[in-house]
């Protein structure tokens, strides 16, 4: 994966990642908080290697409040079920590169994916 590949994944997680969280934020008729975007923004990159559909399933899903509840907990569970996966998928496309920094020590994994591809610069 090269620089521009990377970028075009970190805009599209980006995308989705504000249009799920305005989506919540509009039915739940409240902010977010820290951790719930986290799940959110960590669930975008986690779709978005098994298929932008299960995005666009909560997207066109959650209608309303109760709604967006069980689509959230679903993208939580993407998170956990996927997350590792995710990470190692990523790093083998970035074999080569040494001195990855550990996606724990940020908070969700699109801040991870956007630092991936700060040190590409």
């Amino acid at each position: 994966m090269n620089r521009a590949d990377l970028q075009r994944l970190v805009d599209t997680h980006r995308s989705y990642s504000a249009m799920l969280q305005d989506h919540f934020a509009r039915l739940w008729q409240r902010n977010l908080t820290e951790q719930e975007s986290n799940t959110v923004q960590s669930a975008t990159l986690c779709c978005s290697f098994m298929s932008l559909e299960s995005s666009e399933r909560t997207l066109s899903l959650a209608t309303s409040s109760e709604k967006a509840t069980e689509e959230f907990q679903f993208l939580r569970s993407e998170v956990l079920v996927n997350a590792d996966l995710v990470v190692q998928a990523v790093e083998r496309r970035l074999s080569g590169k040494r001195g990855l920094t550990s996606h724990t020590a940020f908070p969700n994994l699109l801040a991870w994916e956007e630092a991936l591809l700060a040190s590409m610069a």
